[in-house]
This record gives structure tokens, C-alpha cells and sequence, in this order.
């Protein structure tokens, strides 16, 4: 844990960037596609550091009983702390970050925003899960060694389907991040778009 997180000293506004779309994937991959993990990271305070049964404690009154106490930690372990948004500190205890600060919390308030609104849809439903099998074959597949997750694909798949008249096929939006991702896409002759949307459609998210 660094000092600025050991004495709470709040993390510097900075002019916003735009984001590279492999750091977007990384953050819908930990934190976009499940609301638990949004809501664990949204109530983490800055300064502070959470054992297994502080995190736990964290979740428990807006996520109910479906978990096991160690559940919160994993999802520190596995998926916030590899990004970024959460470093682990002496011992056993996660402590938020400065990018989980700022932008992780910014990206879970607009995400859970949308929960709330939409209570009949998952988070998961939209986005897939990171160790989908369409994610697994994207990954082998990348070039450079970049993971190429699956719900970036899917945020990319909503893209082409809310800019473009509809109907679209599936070709046009494969051939779309071909063209416009080509250092993602490249080598994949077929990135399962027909698969990512057939899922979609039938989660009722599309229509094919």
C-alpha cells in the first residue's frame, strides 16, 4: 500500500483521457460484467484496508447471502487487483487504489446506475463472462500477446448495433471490427459475432 492510501490523502483530479479499448476490455472484464464486483469496489473507501471479513461486510447489505465470506477476497485477488483498481497491502488486506478510485468507481457508478434502472437485466447477460469460451479462443488467437476479452467484444458488437441502420448482419458487424480493430482482429477469420449475438437474442438483448 503506498502512502497517500496508508494517510487517506484523496488522489489528484486530472484532465480525463481517452482510454485505450484494451484497458476498457480489462475494466469490463473485472469490474463491468458483474454486479457484485462493482458494488464491492463502489463502497470501498479510500484509505482504509479490508480483510476477508471486512470485504465480506462490505458486500453483504446490498448483495444479500449469495456468496461465501472468502468470495469478496477472490474477487480482489483475480480480478481487481490485476488492473489496478485495488493493491493488497501488509498481510492478508486490499486497499483501493488511486485508478480504482477515479476511474474504477466512476465506471461501477454508471454500471450499477444501469442495474438499477434495468433490474431484469445482468450485467453478465450483456457482457458475457471473462472466461467464456468465445473469450478463451479470442485470447489464443490475439496478436501481440494482448488479451482480447470477451466483453470487449461485446461493447464493440453494441457499437456497430447502435450506429449503424438497422437490420445488419452478422458478416457486416465481424467485417466492422475487422476493419476497425485490425490489430485485435486480424488474424481471426471468424471471432464468433454470429455466437456473442445468438446470446444476445437469446437473453431477449437483440433480435436476429
Amino acid at each position: 500500500m503506498n502512502v497517500e492510501q496508508r494517510i487517506g490523502v484523496a488522489p489528484e483530479v486530472r484532465k480525463p483521457e481517452r482510454m485505450h479499448d484494451q484497458e476498457l476490455g480489462n475494466l469490463l472484464a473485472a469490474v463491468g460484467n458483474h454486479e457484485g464486483k462493482a458494488l464491492l469496489l463502489a463502497r470501498m473507501q479510500w484509505g482504509q484496508e479490508y480483510g476477508t471479513i471486512d470485504l465480506a461486510a462490505l458486500v453483504k447489505p446490498v448483495q444479500g447471502e449469495g456468496y461465501t465470506k472468502p468470495v469478496p477476497f477472490k474477487w480482489c485477488g483475480q480480478s481487481l487487483a490485476p488492473i489496478g483498481l485495488v493493491a493488497k497491502g501488509d498481510g492478508s488486506y486490499y486497499g483501493i487504489t488511486e485508478k480504482g478510485e477515479t476511474v474504477g468507481k466512476a465506471l461501477a457508478g454508471h454500471l450499477l446506475t444501469f442495474s438499477l434502472r434495468h433490474p431484469e437485466v445482468s450485467l453478465n447477460q450483456l457482457l458475457g463472462a471473462t472466461s467464456s469460451s468465445a473469450k478463451r479462443k479470442e485470447d489464443e488467437d490475439a496478436q501481440d500477446g494482448s488479451k482480447l476479452r470477451t466483453p470487449l467484444t461485446r461493447y464493440r458488437t453494441f457499437y456497430e448495433l447502435l450506429t449503424r441502420d438497422l437490420p445488419i448482419r452478422w458478416t457486416d458487424v465481424d467485417q466492422a471490427l475487422h476493419e476497425s480493430c485490425p490489430q485485435d482482429y486480424a488474424s481471426l477469420r471468424n471471432i464468433g459475432i454470429d455466437q456473442h449475438l445468438d446470446s444476445l437474442s437469446t437473453a431477449g438483448h437483440c433480435h436476429l
